[in-house]
């Protein structure tokens, strides 16, 4: 039951159904609910001087890129901008949180807090028992 509940918490930003293991992001960033807020926090730090709809938009932009393999055509097809938007976006997160989507690393953390935000604005209506699955 505890792995059924990490996975659909995976899962509630995309509505979609969710096989465990299959998707260990969005596993890695539910399974912790009492620690992983603070980790998305300090990755995205450099976030929270932007207006919501900035910060959101720069986040929109990051998870098409990552949906789109790293490309930033495929980004821009799924979100309807030119390429040099999303570059342009991604070179603004960049920017705020001192990750670069070119280094493997900052890609890795970028994206677990990525998956985190999602999850915690999933649940946001639920409040803390949607997001730790009570």
């Amino acid at each position: 039951m505890r792995l059924a509940r990490i996975a659909m918490r995976g899962a509630q930003e995309r509505r979609t159904v969710v096989v465990f293991g299959r998707d260990p992001l969005s596993a890695a960033a539910a399974s912790a609910p009492d620690i992983m807020p603070q980790v998305a926090d300090s990755v995205l730090r450099g976030l929270d001087g932007l207006p919501e709809d900035d910060r959101t938009l720069l986040l929109t932009t990051f998870g098409a890129w990552l949906d789109g393999d790293g490309s930033a055509a495929e980004a821009a097809k799924q979100l309807f901008v030119h390429p040099n938007t999303v570059r342009y976006r991604l070179r603004r997160l960049e920017e705020r949180t001192g990750r670069s989507p070119s280094n493997p690393r900052s890609v890795a953390e970028l994206s677990l807090a990525y998956e985190i935000d999602c999850a915690v604005a999933a649940s946001a209506g639920a409040g803390l028992a949607g997001w730790l699955g009570a």
